[in-house]
């Protein structure tokens, strides 16, 4: 065998090639990891003027792998380092309490936004993303929107017309489904509209469908049966 040869058929790494390898695998990594996050879904905006700045608030959340709370403040102009402070929070809906909560961030100086964000496995149990922001020469902290996760379509079934289905326990957990499950008075398992059967106005006896959504299979009553 001849070594020679093989050494000349051989690309030769440089330093400077080295690096140029390194800095584009670690571009790839970045990208990598950027898509890993899910673009977050954002509440209603709130604004506030001052100063002839208009600063735009809001809450947000995503339900990837890692569940993050957002808040993000945007000013019309950039503005001096402090001016907007942020900070997300995630908040149980019976009484509020906070379950986790990301701690104040500040702007840069010349900047015009920010945005910060908390991780927590609870906003898939259907808590609240809610944020406060900071406005310099505003008294006070302000409220964002609260925003809830509706639903998870990701762990439920879904029928052949896209409908979610599920259980009471799923839509107690945040988790709501088109379907819900249900016993008709004859003893078949079912399904009826969860809007229909939540419903204060509800009447005293309802369909009860096969999956589809469609087909109804018996009836359900409320109260003794």
């Amino acid at each position: 065998m001849n070594l020679s040869a093989i050494s000349q058929s051989a690309p030769t790494i440089t330093r400077r090639s080295f690096i140029g390898i390194a800095c584009i695998a670690g571009i790839s990594l970045a990208f990598d990891s950027i898509s890993a996050y899910a673009a977050p879904t954002w509440g209603t905006s709130l604004k506030k003027t001052v100063g002839g700045i208009t600063y735009t608030y809001a809450s947000g959340y995503e339900l990837g792998a890692n569940p993050q709370a957002y808040v993000r403040i945007n000013a019309s102009k950039s503005v001096a380092a402090k001016t907007m402070q942020a900070c997300a929070y995630v908040i149980k809906e019976s009484n509020l309490n906070i379950v986790a909560s990301s701690g104040w961030a500040k702007n840069a100086g010349g900047t015009s936004s920010l945005q910060t964000r908390v991780a927590s496995s609870s906003l898939k149990l259907g808590l609240r993303s809610c944020g406060k922001v900071i406005i310099a020469g505003v008294s006070g902290q302000l409220w964002c929107n609260p925003i809830k996760p509706r639903s998870l379509p990701s762990e439920l079934a879904v029928n052949e017309n896209g409908q979610t289905l599920g259980t009471y326990l799923d839509a107690e957990r945040g988790s709501v489904p088109d379907l819900v499950g249900i016993v008709a008075d004859s003893g078949l398992d079912g399904y009826d509209y969860w809007e229909q059967f939540d419903a204060e106005d509800c009447p005293e006896v309802i369909p009860v469908y096969t999956e589809d959504g469609t087909t109804q299979i018996g009836i359900f009553t409320f109260g003794d049966k």
